[in-house]
């Protein structure tokens, strides 16, 4: 902080909530686990590609990663930008809107996702 700033920054441990602190790591816990999951995928299967193959194998999966780690990306963001309004609706009742959200998300993965990748690889067959 600034010395010419008004707002001081504290720390204290009489602050922490371990109850809030729970909370807090069981909402982000989902996403460390498809993470930790994907991760163990990619590492089992250049593991597989070591023993069986070589290591071009593994630098022609590592392309293939990150094409793979690009489209996961994608609908995780999908999924967290969605949370919020569906929560909201839910929250007040609202659950006619849900199809609404779900669909505009059926929309833009089909028009952002899948339409760009048939155009990347359809050269190739």
């Amino acid at each position: 902080m600034s010395s010419k700033s008004n707002a001081k920054l504290q720390f204290s441990l009489n602050v922490i909530n371990v109850k809030t602190m729970g909370s807090i790591m069981a909402l982000g816990l989902s996403s460390l686990f498809m993470f930790m999951y994907f991760s163990f995928i990619i590492a089992l299967h250049n593991y597989s590609f070591m023993v069986y193959g070589s290591a071009v194998h593994v630098a022609a999966f590592a392309i293939i990663g990150y094409i793979a780690t690009m489209f996961y990306l994608i609908a995780e963001g999908i999924a967290g930008g969605m949370q919020p309004p569906v929560s909201y609706y839910y929250g007040k009742k609202q659950i006619t809107k849900d199809p609404l959200l779900r669909s505009v998300a059926r929309i833009w993965v089909f028009n952002r996702v899948l339409c760009p990748s048939y155009h990347w690889f359809s050269h190739l067959s």
